[in-house]
């Protein structure tokens, strides 16, 4: 739904920050067992300049306290091994919220996680993710499956 959004109103000028930040370079691995932050290394559009992958973070920080809607998706490329992948929405440093997908082997998997809550100045925001499969999975960097949107809703 969000990506449609951004076809259609590229720049959009809708009430507070909002922002759409996708992977674009190389898929990510992820160790068996490590919790890794995800990398968001493309910034399509950013109204308030929130959010600085250059910084080598991938984490978002709003300059204005509100009520904010963050909203992941990612997608794993089909390997070996199967097991659990957990999705992380971390605030400074502790997690907020978690969802746990079962990982089929030799499938691929879609996953989301979505949070609105309240955020002050200087929050640090992260999508994290942990998976026990038992061998290197694979977040897709494809724009359109792995990507984060932020927007304050209030």
């Amino acid at each position: 739904m969000f990506e449609e959004i951004a076809e259609l109103n590229p720049q959009p000028k809708a009430f507070g920050s909002r922002c759409h930040i996708h992977s674009t370079a190389v898929d990510q691995a992820c160790a068996n067992g490590a919790l890794v932050t995800v990398r968001f290394d493309t910034v399509r559009w950013d109204n308030l300049g929130e959010f600085d992958p250059s910084l080598g973070v991938y984490a978002f920080t709003p300059s204005t306290r509100g009520l904010y809607e963050i909203y992941s998706h990612i997608y794993w490329r089909d390997s070996p091994g199967g097991g659990i992948s957990r999705l992380y929405i971390y605030v400074n440093g502790a997690w907020r919220i978690i969802d746990a997908k079962i990982i089929v082997a030799n499938f691929q998997l879609g996953q989301e996680i979505r949070l609105v809550d309240f955020f002050t100045e200087n929050d640090d925001i992260t999508i994290r993710v942990i998976q026990t499969t038992g061998a290197v999975k694979n977040i897709w960097h494809d724009w359109r499956l792995t990507y984060l949107i932020i927007r304050r809703v209030g």
